[in-house]
């Protein structure tokens, strides 16, 4: 038998004891579409694993399994000896696993997805954990669907509805997420997509990274920096971009409003909306003072003490309006 790396053979063993993920179970189906003679080890390897009855024994390691494995490969079994002695006991089983590996194997110029997960959100939100360890946050009415285990060149998603996106860099294999007639193609970035049905317009929102947005096929893609908003009409083929506070439009997502060194000018509008009250403040001091504030479901009165006591304002709330001035 050829020696090979000891990371392949490491792969083999866990998905011989069942331990195996779905990226490495993905880089294990690579190695097995390169050429016959990798599919050839790997039966081999896998013949030695049933002959010494290492699947039906408790495995204490993956690593305790690959040492007693790679200990009885270097016996001098013969090929003639293994086949006699398992052939009647996993003659169905090897039919099955070599059938499922030649499949790969057929199919290996064009890398398919065994399946696909679709997520869908009724009344309330849903967090997804991709293949690749990105996370998305699904708001209500909303459908994302992702295949089992992402292509080697590029991560495709499909979204209908409301999402919110924290992506894995990965500069080898773009991220694109596909929305009603628009592409979304990043390599590792935050932002927030809203495209439902039964809407004219789609939002996109930059939070962080860089995107590339392409509309019905579009050879020239639009290219989005942190705080800024592309809104698309589907019924006129139009876009308008601007600038927002893209934190803003996360909040049903993360639960929070995060304002990072930025202007009072910038913070109050959210506040306004958040608390339902006027907010009263001199406009010098609005425009020169800049804030690193995180606002959850405190109370306003909590939030207000928290500014004053980072900027040195004096502040009152009289109903619903909030005072504040220099010291």
């Amino acid at each position: 038998m050829e020696k090979h790396d000891p990371h392949i053979d490491h792969l083999i063993t866990k998905y011989l004891d069942k331990s195996i993920t779905q990226e490495e179970s993905a880089e294990l189906r690579q190695f097995l579409a390169k050429n016959k003679a990798n599919l050839s080890y790997f039966v081999e390897m896998r013949d030695l694993w049933l002959y010494s009855s290492a699947i039906w024994q408790p495995v204490v390691s993956t690593k305790t399994a690959l040492l007693s494995l790679l200990k009885k490969i270097k016996q001098a079994v013969t090929r003639s000896k293994i086949q006699r002695a398992i052939y009647y006991t996993t003659q169905i089983a090897a039919i099955i696993i070599i059938g499922v590996i030649l499949y790969t194997i057929v199919n290996a110029d064009s890398p398919a997805i065994n399946s696909t997960h679709t997520v869908l959100t009724a009344a309330h939100k849903s967090r997804v954990t991709l293949p690749d360890g990105s996370i998305v946050w699904l708001n209500s009415d909303s459908k994302l669907v992702y295949p089992e285990v992402f292509s080697p060149t590029e991560r495709v998603v499909s979204l209908e509805g409301e999402g919110f996106f924290d992506v894995v860099k990965n500069r080898a294999r773009p991220f694109i997420v596909k929305s009603h007639g628009q592409e979304i193609k990043v390599l590792g970035t935050s932002f927030n997509v809203r495209n439902r049905a039964n809407s004219d317009y789609a939002e996109t929102t930059l939070v962080s990274g860089l995107i590339a947005l392409r509309f019905d096929g579009d050879s020239i893609p639009i290219i989005l920096s942190p705080n800024e908003q592309i809104k698309y009409s589907k019924s006129g083929h139009s876009f308008q971009k601007s600038t927002v506070l893209a934190h803003e439009h996360i909040v049903w997502a993360t639960g929070k409003m995060i304002f990072n060194n930025e202007k009072f000018t910038d913070v109050i509008p959210y506040l306004e909306k958040k608390y339902q009250i006027q907010i009263i403040c001199p406009d010098k001091v609005a425009d020169t003072l800049y804030l690193t504030l995180v606002v959850r479901n405190e109370p306003k009165e909590e939030i207000f003490k928290e500014i004053s006591r980072i900027s040195h304002l004096k502040y009152t709330i009289h109903e619903n309006t909030v005072y504040l001035s220099p010291p």
